[in-house]
């Protein structure tokens, strides 16, 4: 058993993600404000809900360790979950999502109506419960590498873009690239890299020592804590990872390999490949 030190309820928010940033320090102070409960509750979205958008969902806070290998330290990392209740009586347990990513916030998942498909393939039976893992969303710490407030405009976001990619570098056709795109692209290897190592070190700066606290063992440490709470210490644990959410059964099944009870794998990830080996081998390269 994950053992986590309190449950914090803020006022639920459901916001989309391009102003997740920008309010950032807004809800950093609410979740200090936040009042202290033995377990989680459950509240509403508090602003009103756009075309296409889940209405029935319920959100919470959930606090554990920032870091697991020092449950001791006073830092904290806040967990913004997200529940579709079950709708065929009462509920017979929770299933638990990832929706892949990494960085996809399960919350907004959720929110825009897939908790209503999930729900159905599974005969309404069970809650339907997602979260924003570390560094996404409206989980804090925040990870983020344009602006140090959490400020990350559309400008930031498409400059780095073109930076990292270049114009005129390999372009996907039908018919495969032609050898003078194969000679930019070569050409502009070391220009590409160093885009990349700015974009590395800028991170790094902007986020000092919270990047350590976030990975794939954290975020399995972080369902298991909240499979404790939500289900009870020790229960087995319903999962549906989609892509990346593979690869955090894979990494659960060495960790907890007692707690695994039913778990679909959609899309799935060689999770050996993933995280063992270079990033290019993952991705194809030779």
């Amino acid at each position: 058993m994950v053992r986590t030190s309190d449950v914090l309820l803020s006022e639920p928010s459901c916001l989309h993600s391009d102003l997740i940033n920008t309010l950032y320090p807004l809800f950093t102070s609410a979740w200090k404000e936040a009042r202290q409960s033995d377990r989680i509750q459950w509240g509403p979205c508090v602003r009103p809900l756009t075309w296409g958008e889940e209405s029935s969902l319920v959100y919470a806070n959930f606090t554990v360790p920032l870091d697991w290998t020092n449950t001791s330290s006073s830092q904290k990392a806040v967990l913004y979950i997200a529940k579709f209740k079950a709708s065929n009586g009462k509920s017979l347990g929770t299933i638990f999502v990832n929706p892949g990513g990494p960085g996809g916030p399960g919350s907004e998942f959720l929110r825009v109506s897939y908790s209503q498909q999930l729900s159905s393939i599974t005969g309404g039976n069970f809650d339907i419960v997602s979260w924003d893992p570390r560094g996404v969303g409206l989980t804090t710490p925040a990870i983020n590498c344009f602006d140090a407030k959490g400020n990350q405009t559309a400008d930031e976001v498409a400059m780095a873009f073109q930076q990292f990619l270049l114009n005129n570098t390999l372009q996907d056709r039908a018919s495969g690239p032609d050898q003078a795109d194969i000679d930019t692209f070569l050409g502009n290897a070391t220009k590409i890299e160093g885009h990349v190592q700015a974009f590395i070190q800028r991170c790094v700066e902007k986020n000092q020592d919270n990047l350590k606290s976030v990975g794939t063992v954290a975020v399995v440490k972080d369902l298991v804590a909240l499979a404790d709470a939500i289900e009870g210490p020790g229960s087995p644990i319903r999962y549906w990872g989609f892509s990346y959410g593979t690869v955090i059964v894979s990494y659960m099944l060495d960790l907890f390999p007692d707690r695994v009870s039913r778990f679909v794998l959609d899309g799935v990830v060689d999770g050996t490949i993933y995280s063992q080996k270079p990033s290019y081998q993952f991705y194809g390269g030779r």
